[in-house]
């Protein structure tokens, strides 16, 4: 495995992977490895050196992280300013790898819940570096929110999965993390029921940032007996319990209502987003 710490050790692989005709595998720490199809090469180009977070401007909501910086490291900068991603990418820890990087994140498109209101991940890449397979630095977009200098290649290399070059760093749009989260829960609907709810839920003006129907066994991995249907909303506290009732009472056509707290919210939706229902027990045998 080649694992440079810098954007300039990505350059020298490369290029003498270019001069030998040898193919790479792009990853981070591989977390991903069994998303697409199976791939056999000579050599393996990791950026898991390639770490830290150069700029982070909480007044302009803007961060950039170099490709091998954890996820868990950026939100964990980004909380410490009360901010957080927009596009709320998941934790796979299914997957059965310690941490996913970031530039894993961008390279997949990876994005959680809240993707129904705010967009992909793609939707918040501002810039990027990356090196192509002919060993050049090219970059794309910039550090500010108004951007438009030339091509939009970052939402070119955004789900491009490591084919079309080797990110170094991303720059991307954040935004203050919201002060309450509340979620009405619907319990036992059968799934045509539960789409009516949730068309319900999104066709109100209320906001709503998250919506789900975890069937029996999904909901009993979460400590619900019965299939459960939920859809969340986020903002000022005064707000949330206003739009949070709002929605209970349309909801209450289709069955007893049940409100999450703040506390409950965040635990239920952070399952959902990491698809911990999948998460395999011992015994198990996971199908790809």
């Amino acid at each position: 495995m080649i694992a440079p710490s810098d954007e300039a050790g990505l350059v020298a692989a490369i290029e003498a992977a270019a001069a030998s005709r040898t193919p790479l595998t792009i990853e981070g720490l591989g977390s991903k490895a069994g998303f697409a199809r199976p791939v056999q090469t000579a050599e393996t180009l990791s950026t898991r050196n390639l770490t830290g977070i150069p700029l982070h401007a909480p007044q302009e909501l803007i961060v950039s992280a170099r490709a091998g910086t954890t996820l868990a490291a950026l939100e964990a900068k980004l909380a410490e300013a009360g901010q957080h991603l927009i596009a709320e990418p998941p934790h796979y820890a299914f997957l059965g790898a310690e941490a996913q990087t970031v530039g894993g994140i961008i390279a997949t498109n990876l994005s959680g819940p809240r993707r129904i209101a705010w967009g992909a991940m793609r939707d918040h890449v501002m810039g990027i570096r990356a090196v192509t397979g002919r060993a050049e630095v090219i970059r794309s977009g910039g550090r500010v929110l108004k951007n438009v200098t030339g091509l939009d290649l970052c939402k070119l290399f955004t789900g491009s999965y490591g084919t079309l070059g080797v990110m170094s760093e991303i720059t991307l749009k954040v935004l203050p993390a919201p002060e309450a989260t509340g979620t009405v829960l619907l319990a036992g609907l059968d799934a045509a029921t539960a789409v009516k709810a949730l068309s319900a839920a999104l066709g109100s003006p209320f906001s709503v940032t998250g919506a789900a129907h975890l069937l029996e066994g999904a909901a009993a991995a979460l400590g619900h007996a019965r299939p459960i249907t939920i859809a969340r909303i986020e903002d000022f506290t005064d707000s949330v319990h206003y739009r949070i009732g709002r929605l209970a009472e349309i909801w209450g056509a289709f069955g007893m209502v049940e409100q999450l707290d703040t506390s409950a919210s965040l635990a239920l939706w952070r399952a959902v987003r990491d698809a911990a229902p999948l998460a395999v027990r011992e015994g198990d045998a996971v199908w790809r």
